[in-house]
């Protein structure tokens, strides 16, 4: 089995985005204010606002 996303929710994406960037020294795309993904090869890291819990 191979995981091709995970996604974590928070109450404060770009404090999240930054954390991100620093660990892994790559580029987060910031597409709104409640919604980042960090992709690679081995899969994609989602981050996404607590406002984003009510479309799922």
């Amino acid at each position: 089995m191979n995981f091709v996303s995970t996604r974590i929710i928070t109450a404060d994406v770009k404090r999240l985005v930054a954390f991100y960037e620093t660990v892994t020294g790559m580029k987060l795309t910031l597409y709104t204010e409640d919604f980042a993904e960090l992709v690679t090869e081995a899969g994609t890291l989602a981050i996404g606002s607590t406002r984003t819990l009510a479309l799922f």
